[in-house]
């Protein structure tokens, strides 16, 4: 048998030794009872104190586990604050923070660009590589510890400083002080901005204030305009009433002075205002009435006068501009020596230029009446001559038709072809001819001027620049800033639809037209009826300055009760100059005259407005609502005033 090197050599046991171990083994054994109970009650004990024993170090290891975790807790609460109060001081610290430009802070040597960063939050220094580190940095930074793994240390450090750079960005933006680099450009291109609106601006402006001196003259501006007070009243007479004379021509430019015959101003006409009440009235003169005062033909007509004047030019600019005004100021002459008022303005209008001028606005909307018929909508109202409505031809070739009680949307063109109507070849509704055409023009112009106070021409800029390029060149007006600026207030607040037309044709309660047409040479001419414009200067007076007594509208007989010949005709002169109208003239009865006194006889009784005006006149005259009886022949007469003894002078 082998035996390991080394080892012993077994011993050699007898035989009766053998068998003493066995008789040993077979012996009976003495147990002590009370020394087992005391055993086994020991070790009871002792596992009932190990038990509470481990208990007892169970829970003071789950207290130091809590404490451990609101350690770590609080450092990384204390981390976040470090952060944000590292960003504030780059920020406070930072020359460039007015513009929002943060300072890069420089890079720390140490563990993943923070050096001793570990120790700074009260932790053991690990080395960078540590698990610990890992797990702490991907816990503060809600990260995957093995994303620290799987990158190589260059990685880690990009991962690293591309984190802590958002982590400082959010501070800063909670901290409502960060702003993007982006952010940087937008002073520069405001710049931009502002330089290319401020160019546009003055472009713009200089246009439109080039157009706006056309309009109003070269002491104007639009700055004036804007700075303007509306409250300034306009000229005005002695009554209160503006009087603008408005007169159009057509067929060239008012820039130039490539006249053909349109500069005839075949559209005459004077608009009053009361700006006070509000009230306004329109009167149009005809193209063919006799004025041979400042003619520069041998037709004399009253369409001529500013052809004569402004026909003068020779094409420069302040030669234009002298003779333009020259012939408004003639034509205003010639319309205060006929109608027997003030003007004090002037518009000259291009009527070519209508058709811009209703097309930038979008078209006007306008009504035709006949006879009785009324209308209760804001449009503007035409009356016509036949209850069909108006319609213009040319033989078999019919221009437009429009019916009436109907609203009509007319565009540029048809309200052109409106304001030309007369009938001078067929149609119907125009049966004055040109005097229809007048009337025509000023409802037209009414339209316009009702369209435009309803259009918004700050949003609708559309409106406003078609309007300007229309008016610029096709108007010259004798306006100034502030009156411009008072216009556009009045043009608010009065409804120009309640226009009034005055007609120098038609009869007016009883009275004869004021004009009639006659030849002339062979020359077709309407003529003022008795070739005086006295009576035009009354009925002037009467419907302009209308009072309680002139809205009485009351007839009026002077008789002459003395022997004193002419004194009723002059009494009669007396009485129409303080705007009352005498119907007739003539002799008292024989048994009222000689009577001492002047008697005023009622057959009317509202008429108290009119009795004042005659007190007012004759103030001892006597006033007696019974009329006696050898006055029936005067039955149809209001008033009848006798001249007695004492007023002969």
């Amino acid at each position: 048998m082998l035996r390991r090197a080394g080892s012993q050599a077994p011993q050699k046991v007898s035989k009766s030794t053998i068998v003493s171990v066995r008789k040993t083994e077979k012996a009976p054994v003495v147990v002590d009872s009370s020394r087992i109970a005391s055993v086994r009650r020991s070790s009871r004990e002792e596992l009932e104190e190990h038990k509470q024993q481990q208990i007892q170090k169970n829970a003071e290891l789950a207290k130091a586990q809590q404490q451990a975790e609101a350690r770590k807790l609080a450092r990384r609460r204390q981390h976040q604050q470090e952060q944000i109060e590292y960003s504030e001081q780059i920020m406070n610290k930072s020359p460039n923070r007015e513009l929002g430009v943060i300072d890069k802070p420089k890079k720390k040597k140490g563990f993943l660009g923070r050096k001793k960063k570990t120790e700074k939050l009260g932790l053991e220094r690990e080395e960078s590589g540590s698990a610990a580190a890992r797990e702490f940095l991907a816990d503060m930074h809600d990260v995957d510890a093995t994303d620290f793994d799987e990158v190589p240390a260059k990685e880690k450090r990009k991962s690293w400083n591309k984190q802590q750079k958002q982590a400082r960005k959010a501070a800063r933006r909670d901290a409502g002080r960060y702003k993007q680099k982006k952010h940087r450009k937008w002073p520069w291109v405001l710049l931009i901005i502002i330089v290319i609106l401020g160019g546009c601006g003055v472009l713009a402006y200089n246009y439109i204030n080039e157009k706006y001196k056309k309009i109003t003259g070269d002491d104007s501006s639009i700055l004036g305009l804007l700075f303007a007070d509306d409250k300034t009243p306009l000229q005005a007479d002695e009554k209160g009433r503006t009087n603008i004379l408005v007169f159009g021509t057509e067929g060239y430019s008012m820039d130039g002075s490539d006249y053909d015959g349109g500069l005839l101003t075949d559209s005459m006409m004077m608009v009053s205002i009361n700006q006070d009440t509000g009230d306004i009235k329109a009167i149009s003169l005809p193209r063919d009435l006799h004025y041979k005062k400042d003619a520069c033909t041998a037709t004399g007509k009253l369409n001529e006068v500013f052809y004569c004047h402004y026909s003068q030019n020779d094409g420069s600019e302040e030669s234009i501009k002298h003779y333009e005004t020259e012939g408004q100021d003639h034509l205003a002459s010639a319309f205060e020596d006929i109608l027997g008022v003030d003007i004090h303005y002037k518009v000259h209008v291009n009527w070519g230029a209508m058709l811009q001028v209703v097309n930038a606005l979008g078209g006007i909307d306008v009504v035709f009446l006949y006879g009785d018929q009324t209308w209760d909508g804001p449009e503007t109202t035409i009356e016509v001559s036949d209850e069909r409505g108006l319609q213009e031809q040319d033989g078999y070739t019919v221009y437009f038709s429009y019916p009436t009680q109907e609203v009509i949307h007319l565009d540029g063109t048809a309200a052109l072809s409106v304001a030309r109507a007369r009938n001078g070849h067929g149609g119907y509704g125009a049966i004055s001819g040109n005097f229809s055409r007048e009337y025509f023009q000023q409802r037209i112009i009414a339209a316009l001027v009702q369209k435009a106070r309803t259009t918004n021409f700050v949003t609708d800029l559309g409106a406003a620049t078609g309007l300007l390029n229309a008016v610029g060149d096709n108007l010259r007006t004798t306006f100034k800033d502030t009156d411009i600026k008072t216009l556009m207030r009045l043009a608010k607040e009065i409804n120009i639809n309640n226009m009034e037309t005055l007609s120098t044709i038609e009869n007016y309660d009883g009275e004869a037209a004021l004009m009639t047409t006659g030849m002339e040479n062979g020359i077709s001419y309407v003529l003022p009826v008795g070739m005086t414009y006295d009576r035009i200067h009354n009925f002037i007076q009467k419907r302009l300055y209308a009072d309680g007594a002139a809205a009485e509208d009351a007839t009026i007989a002077v008789l002459n009760g003395t022997e004193v010949a002419g004194l009723a005709s002059s009494n009669k002169q007396t009485i129409e100059d303080e705007g009352l109208t005498v119907d007739s003239v003539g002799d008292a009865p024989d048994e009222l005259k000689e009577q001492d006194g002047l008697f005023i006889y009622q057959n009317r009784e509202d008429v108290p407005e009119t009795i004042k005006k005659l007190q007012a006149i004759y103030p001892n005259a006597t006033v007696s609502s019974e009329v006696p009886e050898s006055l029936s022949e005067y039955a149809d007469i209001d008033i009848i005033v006798i001249i007695g003894n004492g007023y002969a002078n």
